[in-house]
């Protein structure tokens, strides 16, 4: 199922009870497993429904024509142009490199 349920097995396989004190979880009794369960599916619910929003978030700013991605800088051009100047030679590395 989730990532949460495999590193539980590997923990009891392991002889290590999982228990969580802020949350009252204690995964050795059966409520806790499967309140745990729970708990894992839920999470992976909400992955889920995240990624199918911004998916449609991102067709739907495609079908406006929206340009999705980096933004060309206003410095970008400002800084080609002075790379251009006589006697430039180039960006620095380090502000006491030659």
């Amino acid at each position: 199922m989730s990532h949460l349920l495999r590193a539980l097995e590997t923990f009891s396989a392991l002889g290590i009870a999982f228990v969580s004190l802020s949350e009252q979880i204690d995964t050795t009794t059966a409520t806790g497993k499967m309140v745990f369960t729970v708990l894992s599916a839920v999470a992976e619910l909400e992955r889920s429904l995240i990624a199918e929003r911004v998916r449609a978030g991102l067709r739907n700013a495609r079908a406006k024509g929206k340009t999705l991605g980096d933004r060309v800088s206003w410095w970008t051009p400002l800084r080609s142009s002075a790379y251009a100047l006589p006697g430039h030679r180039g960006p620095r590395l380090h502000a006491n490199s030659e």
